[in-house]
């Protein structure tokens, strides 16, 4: 390990854990919470603002050339007909989603700093998240937002930064959740209308949105079902029924091109890819959650949503399965697997239990690890665009 790789590590990881101090100690004191809480949020913010131009895979693929585009351009209708680096051709800046090269136009032009754009554009995804996690406290009291923050930065923060218009949708995604689950549905699927003016991939929220209406109407019979004596609920043979079904749609995933092409999104084809290839290394970067799940099911069934996180959990799982015939397989998967930032704070910290914080802190702190350091990332090394 490199002393550059060293130094990344110490640097992210410093502002992983700085911020977590000040969410968890902003949310506990009796004054200045906001402003505590606030600043414990601008660190990873400013930590991408302040990264270079080699930090990130996107930056370089479009951000760059969208942030001159818009410094070139005289007016925001020149800025949209301009043309920017697409593979090896070009491509118009309109045909991007309008909501993020909006944002990126305005924050240029007002300040025209590169690190300003890079700032908001990671502030778009980090408030969203913590708003949307800081909302589902009212429905788990247990739930510890600092927990989930915490998931999401070893999780995903590093991920953020190379893919971002489609982590500021998830994270938009993850706060309309506050309105799913207080049935508000019309507010959740205008929120996934916004989420998909950062990045058009952004309407499976429509999907996760129908699973959940699947998993809790009320309006549908009660029943259960005996096995050898024992009774299964309803609830818990909607959630097998809704497991086997990807299972089945996942297993017929070649279908599925055509009816993309068929509704015009049929670029998202190649993120399927040629179909299934058994990826072990998958599954086992997710079996800690298998085998804490099986010790404390029980335990888990006073949490009302646990059920749709299990879920979104199995799509992730299966749809990890399509990373080796797609290299664009996991940005489907990232919707799914962005609501494990609820998934495992629930599943392994029971009433903030020490044993069980300090056992998904390892977890995470080993797949962080491994996946940011050990199998490489455009994010490592971290360099400062002053260096």
């Amino acid at each position: 390990m490199t002393s550059g790789v060293v130094f990344s590590c110490f640097i992210y990881l410093l502002t992983f854990v700085l911020s977590c101090i000040f969410i968890a100690n902003g949310e506990k004191a009796k004054k200045n919470r906001k402003i505590i809480v606030a600043f414990g949020l601008l660190l990873p913010c400013l930590l991408a603002g302040l990264r270079a131009r080699t930090v990130g895979t996107d930056v370089r693929v479009y951000v760059i050339p969208m942030y001159e585009a818009a410094m070139e351009a005289s007016g925001i209708r020149d800025f949209y007909t301009s043309l920017i680096p697409y593979g090896y051709s070009f491509r118009s800046i309109y045909e991007y989603e309008y909501g993020f090269t909006f944002v990126l136009f305005l924050v240029t032009k007002l300040t025209k700093k590169l690190q300003a754009v890079l700032f908001v554009i990671q502030a778009l995804t980090v408030f969203p998240l913590y708003s949307g996690l800081k909302a589902f406290k009212k429905h788990d009291e247990d739930f510890s937002t600092w927990i989930g923050m915490m998931a999401y930065y070893l999780f995903f923060y590093n991920t953020s930064l190379n893919v971002m218009r489609q982590w500021i949708a998830i994270a938009v995604l993850v706060f309309a959740t506050k309105y799913l689950f207080s049935n508000q549905h019309k507010k959740y699927y205008i929120a996934v209308l916004v989420a998909s003016l950062f990045h058009t991939s952004a309407l499976l929220g429509v999907f996760v949105g129908l699973i959940y209406y699947y998993l809790y109407n009320r309006k549908k019979s009660r029943w259960s079902v005996n096995l050898n004596g024992k009774t299964i609920r309803n609830r818990s043979v909607r959630t097998f029924l809704a497991i086997f079904a990807v299972a089945l749609a996942l297993l017929s995933i070649a279908a599925w091109k055509p009816i993309l092409e068929m509704f015009g999104f049929g670029r998202y084809g190649t993120y399927i890819g040629d179909g299934l290839i058994f990826s072990a290394n998958q599954i086992i970067l997710r079996m800690p959650l298998f085998v804490v799940y099986l010790f404390r099911k029980r335990r888990l069934r006073h949490n009302s949503y646990y059920a749709l996180f299990i879920v979104l959990f199995f799509i992730d799982v299966a749809l990890s399965q399509l990373v080796y015939s797609s290299t664009y397989a996991y940005r489907i998967a990232m919707y799914f697997s962005g609501y494990n930032v609820f998934l495992y704070p629930i599943t392994f910290c029971e009433k903030n239990k020490r044993a069980g914080v300090l056992m998904l802190g390892a977890f995470l702190l080993v797949y962080w690890m491994y996946m940011v350091v050990y199998t490489g990332s455009d994010t490592m090394p971290y360099h400062f665009y002053f260096q």
